[in-house]
């Protein structure tokens, strides 16, 4: 997994064939009110809904990579 950072313009542009264009719209809009910079500051909700500091995404992605679940197919 990887992010690739894009303008709202080029999502637009690339994505017409795959959603409806109210979907798209909702998206493009969704995307800019995250990315503006209005959502900058951090909490503490986690720690209060966890009982205990929040984990890195890499840390927790890495710890999980090792016990290979993701590659175990469900029964």
């Amino acid at each position: 997994m990887r992010h690739e950072e894009t303008s709202a313009d080029a999502f637009a542009d690339a994505m017409p064939e795959h959603l409806p264009e109210d979907v798209l719209a909702l998206l493009i809009e969704l995307f800019t009110v995250v990315l503006d910079g209005r959502n900058v500051a951090t909490a503490n909700g986690v720690e209060e809904a966890l009982g205990r500091p929040a984990r890195d995404f890499r840390d927790w992605a890495r710890d999980v990579a090792a016990t290979e679940v993701w590659g175990k197919r469900a029964t």
